[in-house]
């Protein structure tokens, strides 16, 4: 247990050390697929639905923004909230045209939440859109922690590709993985992507996070598993076990 103990400690001054040099140096970390394309994934289609409320209530007023982007995390163990939790993307369509997330299409006004699972799910591991905004309970979205950036459309572009790319889970790139080198790869104040709840947090509390997201409210039919890679990407249905997912 002590040697344990000592290993999660060296690896959070790494952590911080790393984090504070590429900060300093203004030069982002990022791991994407030697295989990408530029080209988006096969689009999917969604139910239309009422305009979302934004959870950030100060919205660009630069028509460049088609989208914004958080990355959000939440604890599942109330009583020990650094050793356990879950980290998603989270992407709200501001334009007045659909977007291309991954290989989903997000319709004006909507958002997406996305997350890499594995034991929890029962359609494969790797990326899938809304189990979060779909299955979270509204107490755990509102303890939620969450950091927020603006994204033009080449950015979006950028983000949308790697999405494309990272249709994979392990114990070491797991969702903290996805959701830190997603997010990183959009401009947005560096997380590091190693994947322990406890490490990661450390960086997310180093840029004050706001509490409380608030997530559009999805349909079954929204709930969707990532399929195929690069410019060769689509979706599937999902299982009725993956639709009573526990999150947060």
């Amino acid at each position: 247990m002590k040697g344990l103990k000592r290993i999660l400690s060296v690896l959070m001054i790494v952590s911080i050390l790393v984090s504070g040099v590429i900060y300093v140096s203004g030069t982002g970390f990022d791991v994407t697929s030697a295989t990408g394309d530029d080209r988006w994934g096969r689009r999917s289609t969604s139910t239309d639905a009422p305009k979302a409320t934004s959870t950030d209530t100060n919205a660009p007023t630069d028509s460049r923004y088609v989208a914004r982007m958080y990355i959000c995390y939440t604890y599942g163990d109330r009583k020990w909230p650094e050793t356990k939790g879950h980290t998603w993307i989270y992407i709200e369509n501001l334009s007045d045209h659909e977007i291309q997330v991954g290989a989903y299409l997000l319709p004006v006004g909507q958002g997406v939440s996305l997350g890499t699972f594995a034991k929890t799910v029962n359609d494969g591991r790797g990326v899938y859109y809304n189990v979060e905004a779909y299955c979270m309970r509204d107490s755990a979205q509102r303890r939620s922690l969450y950091l927020s950036k603006d994204l033009d459309e080449a950015t979006m572009a950028r983000v949308s590709d790697k999405i494309n790319n990272s249709n994979f889970w392990t114990y070491l790139t797991n969702c903290v993985f996805f959701a830190c080198t997603t997010w990183n790869r959009g401009g947005g104040a560096f997380q590091f992507p190693f994947g322990v709840p406890m490490i990661n947090i450390v960086f997310f509390r180093l840029y004050r996070p706001k509490t409380g997201i608030s997530m559009y409210k999805v349909n079954r039919n929204q709930v969707l598993k990532h399929a195929g890679a690069g410019s060769d990407s689509w979706t599937q249905a999902v299982s009725n076990q993956t639709l009573s997912t526990k999150v947060g």
